[in-house]
């Protein structure tokens, strides 16, 4: 189960691996010289995120509808497990695209140890909710981490904005388009798939990228 587990987690970590380093190489200089002009700092951040959001959400979304695919392709079908694991981490993986946020607020403005503290807390918290979510299985612990890290993580975000130059709903109006595009991608594709189940695993893979790829990007430019 453990395996499993690991496996669903690392699926759930893969867009943010791509992007955090560089990212992080990246922003927080750029912000820290900011920091003294509030109007231009929360124009820089607030573009940044949206543009970041813009490839991690749909990222994301898709992984979810396309777990099974995925999994099967990447790991073999001995690893079916992991897909279902996967959708129940699907909402702090959305979270974790975006894990950032906060950090580049709390880190360019001066307050890192701010950001100790709130990681410290964190972390007991999703440890007694993965000891609480053991009780279930390991569909358990998915769901109970997904929790746990979604509403710390929301929590994480407006701590790191109420002492800084950008606001806690400017960042989630800078998120809006990517998400809601996202998500009526995922839709569409779900609905697709009920009408190809029995084909390939690559024919559905290949057929929900395309279709995932022009709704998402349908949606975002209109």
């Amino acid at each position: 189960l453990l395996g499993v587990y690991t496996k669903a987690y690392a699926l759930l970590t893969l867009p943010m691996h791509q992007f955090d380093a560089p990212l992080h190489s990246i922003m927080i200089p750029a912000l820290s010289r900011l920091q003294d002009e509030p109007k231009q700092y929360r124009n820089y951040y607030l573009k940044a995120l949206a543009a970041v959001s813009l490839v991690t959400m749909p990222l994301v979304a898709f992984l979810f509808v396309s777990a099974d695919e995925v999994v099967d392709i990447l790991l073999g079908s001995q690893w079916s497990q992991a897909a279902s694991v996967f959708r129940y981490l699907a909402p702090a993986a959305f979270f974790t695209s975006i894990g950032f946020a906060p950090r580049w607020l709390f880190i360019s403005l001066g307050r890192a140890g701010t950001q100790f503290v709130w990681t410290l807390l964190s972390a007991g918290v999703m440890v007694d909710g993965f000891l609480i979510g053991v009780n279930w299985g390991i569909n358990g612990v998915a769901a109970s981490v997904s929790i746990t890290y979604s509403a710390m993580y929301i929590l994480a975000l407006y701590w790191a904005t109420r002492k800084s130059h950008v606001h806690f709903f400017d960042v989630v109006r800078s998120l809006a388009l990517s998400f809601i595009s996202s998500m009526l991608a995922a839709m569409a594709v779900m609905i697709v798939g009920r009408f190809i189940s029995k084909y390939h695993v690559f024919l559905r893979f290949i057929v929900y990228i395309i279709v995932f790829t022009l709704c998402y990007f349908g949606f975002v430019l209109v």
